[in-house]
């Protein structure tokens, strides 16, 4: 048997060696590059057999979207509808996004998807001050796709339809009202008839103004007329150009016819005194003024004035008995008239 002393320097001798060789001692080496290994091509998140295609692998829809535009005037405080057929939408939600050409409030514009397949554009108008035509753009999302179209609409001030026609009258008319023909036919025709009632005790008529003063009045007013018909005018034109609004005529026209009435209140007075010394034969005439009739396009004491006579149901205007006289003054050559 080996010596326990032999072998334990066997063992001693082998454990330096093994030390050298582990790099613990002689010359270092350099060590050999690794080469990248690629892993294997395998299926992606969708759970296929191949690598992902990065989009769908199915025929690309042809979003579309149709409106249908058969009236696009719509009026003060109305509502116009335009219908919308969907064709291949992605998704059963669209949503759009509305863009006016003029951002005001005027008007709101709401898309309603009504199926996967259609829809409506309401426009609702709100309170105008002018006609306008403007337009919007709408936007058509269906999550892939997005498809954008333009309606253009007129917007119609409605309200401002009487006034500007009451407006347009007033300039028309006003060298002819200046001149109160039938009111001073109208003195005429009753003085004639008083004096035939009663000749002896028939007196004229003597204002309250002496005749000069009257008549500086009465020039005073014809001038201010003219100057209110020119800014009344003036208004129209700005109006249709569309840089005036209703607001600036309300005002104006009240003014008119103020100083049309302040121009016959002379005459109206001496219309009544006259219709006193009938005797009764004619009632006395009460009028707040000149009123505007739409039936005649004109202003007027008399047509309308229902202490005078009133419409039939057909439209004829026809005077009260006592007043039949005066047709062939204030409508001159007919016994009734039809409202045009």
């Amino acid at each position: 048997m080996m010596n326990k002393n032999i072998l334990k320097a066997l063992i001693l001798t082998v454990a330096s060696l093994s030390l050298v060789a582990c790099g613990g001692g002689g010359d270092e080496k350099t060590p050999t590059p690794t080469t990248p290994v690629t892993p294997p091509t395998g299926g992606g998140d969708d759970d296929d057999t191949g690598g992902d295609t990065g989009g769908d692998t199915g025929t690309i829809k042809d979003f579309k979207v149709n409106i249908v535009v058969d009236v696009n005037t719509v009026g003060e405080g109305e509502s116009l509808s335009f219908p919308v057929t969907l064709t291949d939408a992605n998704a059963d939600i669209v949503t759009a996004t509305i863009n006016k050409a003029i951002p005001d409030n005027t008007y709101s514009v709401v898309f309603t998807q009504l199926t996967s397949t259609t829809g409506v554009i309401d426009v609702t108008v709100g309170e105008l001050i002018r006609d306008s035509s403007t337009s919007f753009k709408i936007y058509f999302d269906d999550t892939k796709n997005v498809i954008n179209s333009t309606i253009s609409i007129n917007l119609i001030n409605t309200s401002a339809i009487a006034i500007l026609k009451k407006s347009e009258s007033a300039v028309r008319n006003v060298n002819a009202l200046l001149l109160m023909t039938p009111e001073t036919k109208l003195i005429n025709r009753i003085s004639e008839l008083a004096q035939i009632v009663d000749n002896e005790n028939y007196t004229n008529f003597s204002s309250s103004f002496s005749s000069t003063e009257a008549a500086y009045l009465e020039e005073q007013t014809k001038e201010r007329l003219l100057n209110i018909a020119a800014t009344l005018d003036e208004a129209n034109k700005r109006y249709f150009a569309q840089q005036g609004s209703e607001n600036d005529f309300p005002d104006t026209l009240v003014s008119f016819e103020q100083n049309l009435s302040a121009l016959t209140s002379i005459k109206v007075e001496n219309i009544n005194h006259q219709i006193e010394q009938t005797g009764g034969l004619v009632s006395e005439i009460k009028t707040g003024g000149y009123e505007y009739s739409e039936e005649y396009d004109t202003f007027s004491l008399f047509i309308g004035n229902e202490e005078l006579g009133s419409y039939n149901d057909d439209g004829t205007w026809v005077f009260k008995n006592e007043f039949k006289l005066l047709t062939s003054v204030v409508i001159p050559n007919i016994e009734t008239c039809e409202a045009q």
